[in-house]
């Protein structure tokens, strides 16, 4: 028996698997099916490239605009706090003054500070506050008016705004010197220790013989809306002897505007648009706002930003933002700087 495969009938293998012999168009679609799924494996890795430069690219420039952000912050930051510590210098120089002389004369004080004035125009005023006891009022307030200052005597504050004469009390801290003295004379004669926050201050300054700074204040002198803040250095007559107890001449005071020192500080420099924000950390937060720049209205087109620059926890939650504490005459003060839009888009400041 002939057992030669019939032409035209599938061939058997010895394990009796029918093996049908490929046809030219299925070889043809099996070529076409692995050139197709080549070139989507060259294609899905030219898209995975691809997608990885980009993104590599983007995390460069991320990197690249973050760095330059940081730079400027840091230089803005210790601008300012090379500002304020000049202040705070200004104050500590004015007391080493008193407590080195007797007897200072208006005119004295005046040709002492106005170096100060000259240079720092975030200074509102420098001013002399002398501890005065009540026995010592009157005589106080008739020899303040025997040298030329009329019409001087102690007083304090309405709560409606008008300065009145002061109501009695134990002691009391009168400004007594004051430069530059136009455009501060209503504060000549007001009693610090008349307001709850600048006696508290005092009373703490005066107990650690440490210079120290209120909490934001609106000034006696402000007439438009921006904030400031006092700085106390208790001054000490010589003692006797290293035993003796101190006993307090009075305070050197600087009255400072908060706006003022952080434009002086950076508004020389380009504007990159940065954001900066400066806060009280040691008030309670609805009263920790000190400052903003740019200011309100100072050459600023978005005022969504600068709304959110007052806000501290819009600004702590900002995934590009630099943020530095530091003291300031026994307070803790932090600045916040943020990237505007305009920085962002610009991908340089």
């Amino acid at each position: 028996m002939n057992d030669a495969p019939t032409e035209g009938m599938p061939v058997q293998n010895p394990q009796n698997i029918t093996v049908n012999p490929a046809t030219p168009t299925d070889l043809a679609t099996n070529a076409l099916h692995w050139q197709y799924l080549g070139l989507a494996i060259i294609c899905s890795i030219g898209l995975f490239i691809s997608l990885q430069l980009f993104l590599t690219a983007k995390q460069y420039e991320h990197e690249r605009i973050n760095s330059h952000f940081l730079e400027a912050a840091k230089d803005r930051t210790s601008l300012l706090r090379q500002e304020i510590n000049s202040s705070l210098y200004e104050i500590e120089t004015l007391g080493a003054f008193y407590g080195a002389s007797e007897n200072i004369s208006r005119r004295q004080f005046r040709a002492f500070v106005q170096p100060f004035l000259a240079h720092n125009p975030a200074i509102q005023a420098l001013e002399w506050i002398p501890k005065i006891m009540h026995g010592q009022r009157q005589q106080h307030e008739e020899n303040a008016r025997k040298n030329g200052m009329e019409n001087y005597q102690i007083t304090e504050r309405q709560a409606q705004g008008a300065m009145v004469r002061a109501a009695p009390r134990g002691e009391y801290f009168p400004v007594f010197f004051v430069e530059p003295f136009a455009g501060n004379e209503a504060a000549v004669g007001f009693d610090l220790a008349s307001s709850a926050t600048r006696l508290e201050t005092l009373r703490q300054a005066r107990e650690k013989g440490l210079m120290l700074a209120t909490a934001r204040i609106t000034l006696v002198q402000e007439m438009g809306q921006q904030q400031g803040f006092l700085v106390f250095l208790p001054v000490y007559e010589a003692a006797s002897s290293a035993d003796s107890p101190r006993n307090l001449q009075g305070f050197a005071l600087g009255v400072f505007r908060i706006d003022d020192i952080l434009s002086n500080a950076v508004s020389y420099l380009d504007p990159l648009g940065i954001n900066i924000s400066l806060f009280d950390d040691s008030a309670p937060e609805a009263k920790s706002f000190l400052a903003q720049y740019p200011a309100h209205g100072a050459g600023h087109n978005n005022q969504g930003e600068i709304d959110h620059a007052k806000n501290l926890t819009w600004l702590e939650q900002q995934a590009m933002q630099y943020s530095e504490r530091f003291e300031v005459a026994g307070r803790q003060w932090r600045v916040i700087c943020t990237p505007t839009q305009d920085f962002l888009a610009s991908g340089s400041g």
